[in-house]
């Protein structure tokens, strides 16, 4: 006996065990009653057991396009010599021969074939073959369209589709960029916090260095500084008809600094770096990042969750509220800037006495780093609300 059949034999035995246990029913084995599995209620999770030819009815379209690949028509037992599946029932396989006749009323009519089985032979295939039809069909879920992977609808009932989505990953361009940038601009030497906070301009700016910071900090002189880092992705592949559901920002710590005054600041509320939605930068290109955008605040409603809190550097920012999902641009570029906890909420840093500069916040590597692995990346999910064009959903 060759192991698969041995596997086989075991998990029906197992099957039949737990179903003795749990309270479910055991298939017969003289009368078949169209069920596709016998599992007991509380294992169903509320899914309805389906008859036969409604789930035939159901996946047909899946089961055509499986039929007529090589992979398919050897899990599905067609044989060769079998023209191209057209119709597949659960005890028949229909196709067209290529010839035609002229019937009484003048009317041309395509000659099919077809191949007829005592009971639910197809069914009964699939049934026996459930763990390597699963694996085949799900390789038919995916689709490459334009470089991005598509995930297709799985399901047509009563007129409405399960929901197709698709996840794609974009990067912001290293030096020299083309389309995007990442970088920082700064304010530092001010006394005062407001100057600092408010200023129009910044002290100076990079688009071309290892990493870009996120931080707040203050000379022992009473001198604040704040970091803003800058980061524009264009995500117009995306297209007006995605509709984002999930969204992670990627990112490598370059340093964390967690040193302002105990008394000032916790974990949760300051002693942390989020994602802040940018305005259109003074360049205007999206391929460089200037003084002037030290002030391209939007806003300070942060999009992401709470990152790097209490000093733990790097990691991902998940975009899961609307807010944070309505920032991904569909058809344009997406605009983030990462702020420290004192400079999004707007609350002085306050210095702890020390001789050095202190500051609070994490620096993120850039585009520009020459490992690969340590460059930021942005990887959106969505829904397709208009299907592609020719494709078979099933």
């Amino acid at each position: 006996m060759s192991s698969e059949a041995i596997d086989r034999a075991e998990h029906d035995r197992e099957a039949t065990a737990r179903a003795k246990l749990t309270g479910g029913w055991i298939p017969p084995t003289e009368k078949h009653h169209g069920r596709h599995w016998a599992t007991p209620l509380a294992e169903l999770q509320g899914a309805t057991p389906l008859n036969e030819l409604a789930w035939f009815r159901m996946f047909q379209p899946l089961l055509l396009e499986m039929a007529n690949t090589d992979e398919g028509r050897e899990l599905l037992r067609i044989p060769a010599e079998c023209g191209k599946i057209e119709k597949i029932y659960k005890n028949a396989i229909h196709w067209r021969t290529g010839a035609f006749w002229i019937d009484d009323d003048g009317f041309i009519r395509d000659e099919w074939k077809a191949i007829f089985k005592v009971g639910a032979y197809w069914g009964n295939v699939i049934r026996m073959n459930w763990i390597e039809f699963r694996k085949l069909a799900k390789t038919f879920y995916e689709r490459e369209y334009e470089g991005r992977k598509i995930y297709r609808p799985v399901l047509r009932i009563g007129g409405e589709l399960v929901a197709a989505h698709a996840s794609t990953t974009f990067a912001p361009d290293a030096d020299p960029e083309s389309s995007s940038v990442d970088g920082y601009t700064m304010k530092l030497d001010s006394s005062n916090w407001d100057t600092t906070h408010d200023s129009a301009t910044g002290s100076g700016s990079s688009d071309t260095a290892g990493a870009a910071s996120a931080m707040t900090g203050r000379y022992a002189a009473g001198n604040y500084q704040i970091w803003r880092g800058i980061n524009v992705l264009d995500t117009s592949s995306l297209g007006s008809s995605a509709s984002v559901t999930a969204a992670i920002w990627v990112v490598t710590s370059s340093g964390i600094y967690d040193q302002c005054s105990a008394g000032t600041h916790t974990e949760n509320s300051f002693g942390y770096t989020a994602m802040a939605e940018c305005n259109t930068l003074e360049s205007g290109t999206d391929t460089a990042i200037a003084v002037g955008d030290y002030n391209a605040i939007l806003n300070s409603v942060e999009l992401s969750d709470q990152k790097d809190n209490g000093g733990s550097g790097g990691g991902t920012y998940t975009f899961s509220d609307p807010t944070g999902l309505a920032a991904i641009a569909v058809s344009g570029k997406t605009r983030f800037m990462a702020r420290e906890g004192h400079d999004i909420g707007d609350t002085a840093f306050v210095h702890s006495g020390g001789g050095s500069t202190e500051y609070s916040g994490d620096g993120h590597r850039q585009a520009d780093m020459e490992t690969e692995g340590l460059r930021p990346y942005l990887t959106v999910t969505y829904d397709l609300v208009t299907f592609i064009p020719h494709t078979v959903v099933f």
